[in-house]
């Protein structure tokens, strides 16, 4: 049947109206109820698209009434109308309605191949390889013939799904319609072409890619992609693939010489720890390029060996094109980010270096971006002598970097820093450093500059003019709202889960300047979805240092995957880009305990945080305190028992510096074992004064063990200890637990009744009461208590058995947060 013949299927004359209710919507949202009721009164509905994009728009400001008139006008196209559909039609139809029409034309037998090549490329487009395939054939099987659009389309898909050998077919189908279309292969599919071959450890047919593709100008614009196979070669040492496609992408213009394109090469070289091979590298691209590629990596090599003869030759290449001076500056950076301060003193003060401001700006700009406290400190050091220089930018950075740590002590210590120096500080730097100490209830020496006081009023303004903002927003134009065509599209690639194509459209959009962070976080998301978790840690190892504060639920979802996958090192290198806070709310030492954990290197971890602990400053105690693995730890000896008496090492290191986490452990992993004598002496030593106590894994081996005898040990410990109430309750819930679970429900209502002659009701898990309460109803006996109202005290209602009746004004939730915080440590 031809494609023009008369079919049933939804109107798409209601598209007109369809369009003008969006329009009507984008002007004026208030409009909306008024016109679409008046469209329901003359019968005119909309499509499914039009209520979906109308949806989008009003987005979360969207009510009840507005949804329900958009659903009564969807349901008016729902009716069979004749209508003649055209190929043209076909292409603006979503999924859902070529799906509906193709089932219509299956019935009647009805072959259209318009509709099965447009329903073929939504499937494609949305990755549905099995049903985009089905449809194929039904094409094929009719000697249909396709457009490159619907090759590249398929291309795509099967590039997505890393399918070798059908992306190469729809590739030769491609090349033999090539120029007859008169259309190339776009750089960025012939790239995932190439990635996907070399990963498939098909490098001469890459090479032979490139070359059958190669471009008539050379790209001088990075390539993700490119960058991304040269780096993982680089990383397995593979110096001859990294040469072999340098030099095919040179050949095919793919790729001009520069500094990030050829730095693989001699990474390649370090990977395999040959460094004359490297220097050899680095002096032939220096002498036909002009470029020094990975120069402060190779330089901090010979720096760590001591090889000043090695050291020489890179300065001289370096002097070639930098010059002395950017070179000696750069020399003496590297000093710095070796560790080696006293070495970077000496080259900034030889006799006649002036400063050159911008440099050491950039360097102390990298350095508060990457946490490098120590660098700076002795940037500010090893500049004293240097001619010129402004010390003020130098203690500004530091002031920055403090600030980021919350080093209080250490940022009004620039302050006396400077008086001792002579060096006036600027309004701006008394006012940013005034401010911190204020928000840290700290004490300010000095009086704080106008300008910080008028910081509240700039933010009472700037309140004023976002309330203007939104009493304006009914008088948007179209043009205000609407999407440009690549932010449609990259909406359009997230719908469809097309990673290829948002990978494609977030640089068009990037370069329009309208690239949103929950567009980054989606896309992040999108590869997690997929496995695609080195994917997602190089992006955000892109975005973290440019100060794009990410979602931390985000940010967990990527330390999980990353801990699932032993990721040890993308998650110690984003460690630096987190505050305090950032890391606690991703569980970030849990995470990487985790990933130890799954790597098979848990001791290496276990000696490295002994090693800090030993060495830290007093100020750094509390967040190693805070941040020590207590539950990963637990875990561990639950799992492997023949640790214990290697992790009393940390035990005692730990609490050498007053810090009682580690001993915590060990208690309760010998408590639960029922070594209680031992486990006495742990407690005597290290945790009588301690006002809590880790005891949610002895809980824990009660209920998996059923032992009463542990969990009543338990509770023993806990009277004599008069903890909280609260407290009590998780010991005596966990006993009852257990008898109902052995259906002991007589000698868990007796539980019970002698734990409410010391405490409330309401000290009991809901939970555990619930149990109870159907245990003893199976049982035919009543539950003699009135259940608790969470956030009020509730007395039983036996006369006999009551309970102590102590009165609580905490709300409900203060009770479950004292719960959930004590289920650790008490």
């Amino acid at each position: 049947t031809e494609a023009n013949e008369e079919v049933t299927t939804p109107s798409r004359n209601l598209d007109v109206a369809g369009e003008f209710l969006i329009s009507v919507t984008l002007l004026n949202r208030n409009l909306l109820l008024s016109i679409g009721n008046a469209m329901i009164e003359r019968q005119i509905g909309i499509s499914e698209n039009i209520r979906n994009r109308i949806k989008r728009i009003l987005k979360d400001g969207i009510t009840e009434e507005q949804t329900s008139l958009l659903d009564s006008l969807t349901s008016l196209t729902q009716s069979p109308l004749t209508i003649r559909t055209n190929a043209k039609e076909y292409r603006s139809m979503d999924l859902d309605e070529l799906e509906s029409i193709y089932q219509v034309h299956k019935n009647r037998g009805i072959t259209n191949q318009f509709l099965l090549k447009s329903l073929m490329l939504e499937y494609a487009r949305s990755n549905q390889i099995e049903k985009a395939e089905a449809i194929k054939q039904e094409l094929d099987s009719s000697d249909s013939t396709y457009r490159v659009g619907h090759i590249l389309t398929l291309l795509d898909m099967y590039l997505e799904a890393e399918n070798l050998e059908d992306a190469r077919k729809a590739y030769q189908d491609f090349k033999a319609l090539e120029q007859k279309e008169e259309m190339k292969l776009t750089p960025f599919r012939t790239m995932k072409l190439v990635q996907l071959l070399i990963n498939k450890e098909k490098m001469d047919d890459a090479l032979e890619i490139l070359k059958e593709n190669s471009l008539d100008v050379a790209s001088g614009q990075r390539d993700s992609i490119q960058g991304n196979i040269l780096q993982d070669l680089s990383s397995k040492g593979d110096v001859q693939g990294v040469k072999t496609l340098v030099q095919a992408l040179l050949d095919s213009n793919f790729a001009q010489p520069n500094t990030f394109f050829l730095s693989p090469i001699i990474k390649a070289y370090l990977e395999k720890n040959d460094l004359d091979g490297a220097l050899s590298e680095f002096e032939r691209i220096v002498n036909e390029y002009k470029i020094t590629p990975y120069k402060s990596v190779i330089t901090q090599k010979c720096i760590e060996i001591e090889d000043t003869e090695k050291l020489q030759k890179i300065i001289d290449l370096s002097n070639m094109i930098h010059g002395d001076l950017n070179s000696m500056f750069d020399l003496a950076f590297t000093f710095m980010d070796a560790g080696r301060p006293k070495q970077a003193q000496r080259i900034l003060e030889t006799s006649g270096l002036r400063a050159q401001n911008n440099r050491i700006d950039n360097y102390g700009r990298r350095c508060v971006r990457s946490g490098k406290t120590a660098e700076l400190e002795s940037l500010l050091s090893a500049t004293s002598t240097l001619f010129d220089v402004d010390r003020n930018m130098i203690y500004t950075h530091l002031l920055e970097a403090y600030k980021g740590s919350g080093e209080c002590e250490k940022a009004l210590g620039l302050w006396t820093s400077m008086q001792e120096e002579d060096l006036q500080p600027t309004d701006a730097f008394l006012a940013n450093l005034g401010n911190f100490l204020i928000a840290n209830n700290v004490t300010v020496p000095f009086n704080v500059p106008q300008l910080a006081i008028q910081k509240p009023e700039v933010k009472e303004k700037k309140a004023e003019k976002i309330h203007e903002v939104k009493e304006k927003k009914a008088e948007k134009t179209v043009k205000d709202v609407i999407l440009t065509e690549a932010e449609e599209n990259l909406n359009k690639a997230f719908e469809d889960k097309n990673s290829i194509q948002v990978a494609s459209y977030m640089k068009q959009v990037h370069a329009e300047g309208n690239l949103k962070i929950n567009r980054l976080a989606g896309y992040m998301r999108m590869l997690l979805k997929g496995d695609n978790v080195t994917e997602a840690a190089d992006l955000v190892k892109e975005i973290l240092p440019l100060g794009i504060n990410l979602d931390f639920r985000d940010l967990n979802r990527l330390f999980t995957a990353l801990s699932n996958t032993a990721d040890i090192n993308n998650i110690l290198y984003m460690e630096k880009y987190m505050t305090e806070d950032l890391r606690r709310k991703v569980s970030y030492s849990s995470k990487l305990f985790s990933a130890y954990n799954k790597a098979g290197r848990v001791d290496e971890y276990l000696e490295a945080l002994t090693t800090k602990v030993k060495n830290c400053k007093n100020e750094e105690l509390p967040e190693i305190a805070a941040s020590f693995p207590k539950g990963g730890c637990a875990g561990l000896l639950a799992s492997n028992p023949e640790k214990a008496e290697s992790f009393k090492e940390i035990v005692q290191s730990y609490k050498e510096r007053g810090i009682a986490s580690p001993a915590q452990v060990l208690w309760s992993h010998t408590f639960a074992l029922e070594n209680y004598s031992e486990a006495q002496e742990i407690y005597d030593k290290y945790l009588k004064e301690e006002e809590k106590l880790l005891f949610y894994p002895i809980l824990k081996a009660a209920k998996d063990s059923s032992n009463q005898d542990l969990v009543k040990k338990l509770i023993s410990l806990l009277d004599m200890r008069k903890v909280e109430p609260t407290v009590k309750g998780l010991g005596h819930s966990c006993l009852i637990d257990i008898l109902c679970a052995n259906s002991c429900f007589d000698e868990a209502k007796a539980s019970l009744d002698h734990a409410l002659t010391e405490f409330s009701i309401e000290n009991i898990n809901q939970s555990t009461l619930n149990r109870l309460k159907n245990g003893l109803k199976s049982s035919g006996k009543d539950f003699p208590y009135v259940m608790p109202v969470r956030g009020k005290s509730s007395n039983p209602k036996s006369s006999s058995s009551s309970s102590s009746s102590s009165s609580s004004s905490d709300s409900d939730e203060d009770k479950n947060k004292a719960k959930k915080s004590e289920i650790q440590t008490v």
